[in-house]
């Protein structure tokens, strides 16, 4: 009753809830230092406890931060009807760029991805997008401009534009190793597929998050992972 944007927060704890149990159930996750993989019980339940202990904390201080940051406050009305078409064919349109300039560096890894459906395609697409913009965007790209904002030495446009360099550098960290076990030809084919697939579509997804809100952000995002995933067949 007191969490003024409890309808944004309590739909984003939901929804993470349910893309991490799409990501655990489909890729059953290792227990770390067990090498043990889960049961499609234990994919259930840790995305329970991941949604509870990491993604409902990191949304609550990510659109609590928000409201302290100049300017920041339209990036909390998600929900909202107004301007919601302009943002969702910007995202769309900037998420299918993104997508097509990484599809030339995967002709070489084509044959190791596993053929699925679109629906499955899209439903994949969708649930990673949002787990990777609730931590990287709302709460990682949030907290840096907040705390470089409280540095008092930078501007609000300063604190904004490091921000998304910061969450655009953790996002590749976060991405290299998945992206090299695809198995590229030559170090120039995997440096080439980072730069379009990961650091300039990341640095995109930031800078969209705080022009024009997480909703156009998650949706270019989940545009690009489609296209290089349809394209890759």
């Amino acid at each position: 009753a007191r969490w003024p944007e409890w309808r944004l927060g309590t739909a984003l704890v939901a929804a993470s809830f349910a893309a991490l149990l799409v990501l655990f159930l489909a890729d059953r996750p290792m227990l770390w230092g067990l090498e043990m993989r889960v049961t499609p019980v234990g994919a259930v339940l840790l995305a329970a406890l991941a949604t509870t202990w990491i993604a409902g904390p990191v949304i609550t201080v990510g659109l609590v931060l928000l409201r302290k940051i100049p300017g920041a406050s339209k990036l909390t009305e998600s929900l909202e009807t107004r301007g919601m078409g302009t943002d969702l064919t910007v995202g769309a349109v900037v998420g299918i760029m993104a997508g097509l300039l990484a599809t030339p560096f995967l002709a070489g890894a084509a044959a190791g991805v596993v053929r699925t459906s679109a629906v499955a395609i899209t439903i994949a697409a969708v649930s990673q997008a949002l787990v990777t913009e609730v931590l990287l965007r709302l709460f990682l790209t949030t907290a840096v401009a907040w705390l470089l904002l409280q540095w008092h030495r930078v501007t609000r446009n300063e604190a904004v534009a490091l921000a998304i360099i910061v969450a655009a550098g953790v996002q590749v960290a976060l991405y290299l190793p998945g992206t090299l076990a695809i198995g590229f030809p030559t170090l120039l084919a995997a440096a080439g597929y980072i730069g379009t697939a990961v650091l300039l579509p990341a640095l995109a997804f930031g800078t969209l998050y705080w022009t024009r809100g997480f909703r156009s952000a998650l949706v270019a995002h989940t545009a690009a992972l489609m296209v290089v995933a349809l394209m890759a067949f």
